[in-house]
């Protein structure tokens, strides 16, 4: 009896030990997050100070099947260029691909078109949506009425490059030196399988364009300038780290190389500004996050990143709940509508929660100059739930302070709307 008595109070005072504790976390939460009261470019200036001091800023998306995540990208790229000149805006997807949505936002051509190269030329269903190309015609928009401060759009990705190998080949035959290279070729995708032949045709292929370009330099440039044949280098450079990850074995280390090449072509932008100019990131959280993701190995590109620009590179995550995002059926493949799962409750997102208000922001490299509040807020967050629904085993949780310099928080969030 007595030591029965003995055990519930020991785990009555544990509990109120942990309650006190949740309490003081949730005050120091409420304390240092800052509301945002809805997602439009008018209500970022908690950003200025960041946007000032930073010359690239790594945008995450909790998950890619959310419509709040993408109007948070089209409301802060307007702002952060209108009142800081980030100009230059990347997005999770390839280098050729996202050349032809570039071309779409100089031109004036009708937004049907755009839903076009969203289905044949984009590989991925996460721009398939209404929301992106909500996003797409504002960029649009705002080119057309302020052509001295107009967002450039890039990708930094080199998981599928038959559109490198098209702008390759259609600027190659605009000179006559196509010759008897393939119309077509690189149609496969990096996480399809391609046998030794294969690959070996494509490794053939790459090579023999490496030689044609270098020998024909001269002719190409005196015919069409050297920004088209540096264009078509690059193209070509990203077919050559396609292939690359392709001769690897194992799927952890093709994680390991996106990741590296993902980096290398922000790298490749900045150099091309001169380090001039301010870049805006936006993928998902697991890359712009400075740690380790897919499985916890890989150096993100946030990872590389920081240690390319230090102080100069903030990562900026996100995190939400409660809310809907669409992601694929791990079994079925089938893209479903997904309830956010219910936090624990040592996650941040537990907390925030609690709070009470719709939408907020942690600044945690500010808090850094407190060690024991940023210990405190140093708390989990799903960070690795993508394309692929929550019940995928690589999701994981991973310490908030010390893979984000900043935190958004959304609450009550809705499902991405698919254009198909």
């Amino acid at each position: 009896m007595i030591r029965s008595c003995i055990f519930f109070i020991v785990i009555a005072l544990i509990t109120l030990g942990l309650t006190a504790q949740s309490e003081d976390i949730l005050h120091e939460i409420g304390t240092h997050a800052i509301p945002v009261k809805t997602i439009d470019q008018t209500d970022f200036s908690f950003l200025d100070q960041i946007a000032a001091e930073h010359r690239i800023i790594g945008y995450g998306e909790a998950n890619h099947g959310t419509a709040d995540f993408t109007e948070l990208a089209e409301a802060m790229i307007l702002y952060l260029n209108e009142k800081h000149a980030y100009r230059h805006f990347v997005i999770e997807a390839g280098v050729g691909e996202v050349a032809y949505l570039e071309d779409w936002l100089r031109s004036n051509w009708p937004v049907d078109s755009l839903t076009s190269i969203l289905q044949q030329r984009i590989s991925t269903w996460r721009y398939r949506t209404t929301e992106f190309i909500d996003l797409m015609v504002s960029l649009r928009t705002y080119n057309l009425a302020h052509p001295a401060k107009s967002i450039q759009l890039y990708g930094c990705e080199m998981q599928w490059v038959k559109p490198e190998y098209d702008r390759l080949y259609a600027y190659l035959h605009k000179f006559g030196l196509a010759g008897d290279l393939p119309p077509e070729s690189f149609n496969q995708h990096l996480w399809q399988h391609i046998d030794l032949d294969l690959l070996a045709e494509y490794s053939a292929l790459y090579w023999r364009l490496r030689k044609l370009l270098l020998a024909q330099k001269e002719l190409l440039t005196a015919k069409g300038g050297e920004t088209a044949y540096q264009d078509a280098d690059r193209n070509l450079r990203v077919i050559g780290q396609f292939i690359t990850t392709l001769g690897v074995e194992g799927e952890q280390h093709k994680h390991d190389l996106r990741d590296q090449y993902m980096f290398e072509n922000v790298r490749w932008i900045e150099l091309a500004l001169k380090g001039e100019e301010k870049i805006f990131v936006w993928t998902h959280n697991a890359h712009v996050m400075d740690g380790f993701g897919n499985g916890g190995y890989v150096n993100t590109l946030g990872h590389h990143l920081r240690r390319m620009y230090r102080e100069k590179y903030y990562a900026l995550g996100t995190d939400y709940g409660p809310g809907k995002y669409v992601a694929l059926n791990p079994e079925t493949y089938a893209r479903d509508i997904n309830e956010a799962p219910k936090p624990a409750a040592n996650q941040i997102t537990y907390y925030l929660m609690q709070l009470g208000i719709p939408n907020a922001f942690l600044d945690f490299k500010s808090l850094r100059q407190n060690l024991p509040e940023l210990y405190r807020l140093n708390l989990p967050v799903t960070a690795n739930v993508g394309a692929i629904a929550i019940s995928n085993p690589k999701a994981k949780d991973q310490a908030t302070g010390r893979i984000f310099d900043g935190l958004i928080y959304l609450a009550n969030t809705q499902p991405i709307q698919m254009v198909e």
